[in-house]
């Protein structure tokens, strides 16, 4: 793994919260069970032009129950297979409306932060809500709120290109401001040489009876990053 894998810690990966124990694929926007997985293609860019790509993998390596304002919720844990990562899982589940994020652990600690909603589901284009962004501090491991955006689903029926075929997606759409202690790595993967603070606009993508498809991530209208599904395993 690279530097580029900074990028996905920034994106804002979607989740959601439930009591059940398993959560089908019939009316959610990403069925969440033990040992399900999606592995991508992730490709940075250089003003447009490709320089780089890896593999990475979305795994759902177990759950547990936490508590938030006095509540129990069982959810599961959402784990990427990433060095700079290692050992660190969200807390995701769906409820009625969408995928919800909690927090997360970082397998010594947890960090339940919040109950936010990042992906409606069921939806309408164009609705509009908010969603508390998390970020990943290497320096002691701990998992925080970095900003509050807002979503926007912007299609029900987007076609992405992933590498099992084109897929019909709903598409989600917001706007990240980038710290400015990251910038540094994003401008060098980017092209773009401003080292204060800046906005990305991020696109991810999911079919309710596969999950998470993939996402797009462009700077000034430029894209930068996309992880595309390479292959998936459902339980």
């Amino acid at each position: 793994m690279k530097k580029s894998i900074l990028i996905l810690l920034i994106v804002s990966i979607f989740y959601s919260c439930s009591k059940k124990s398993e959560q089908s694929n019939n009316s959610v926007i990403i069925p969440l069970k033990v040992g399900n997985y999606w592995e991508f293609i992730d490709s940075s860019f250089n003003n447009s032009v490709f320089t780089y790509s890896d593999t990475s993998r979305l795994t759902i390596s177990g759950s547990q129950t936490i508590s938030f304002d006095g509540t129990d919720y069982h959810v599961f844990l959402w784990t990427w297979n990433i060095p700079y990562f290692q050992n660190s899982s969200y807390f995701v589940s769906n409820e009625s409306n969408g995928l919800y994020i909690y927090g997360g652990t970082n397998g010594h600690k947890d960090f339940v932060l919040s109950k936010s909603l990042s992906n409606k589901f069921p939806v309408h284009a164009g609705e509009l809500w908010y969603h508390s962004e998390l970020g990943y501090k290497g320096i002691d491991s701990s998992i925080c709120i970095i900003d509050t955006v807002q979503v926007q689903c912007i299609s029900i029926n987007s076609a992405f290109n992933s590498k099992i075929g084109i897929i019909n997606c709903y598409s989600y759409q917001f706007t990240s401001t980038i710290p400015k202690s990251l910038n540094p790595i994003i401008a060098e993967l980017s092209g773009f040489k401003d080292t204060g603070d800046f906005s990305t606009v991020n696109t991810t993508y999911f079919n309710p009876n596969i999950g998470y498809i993939g996402s797009v991530q462009t700077i000034n209208g430029i894209i930068t990053y996309k992880k595309t599904l390479l292959s998936y395993h459902l339980n």
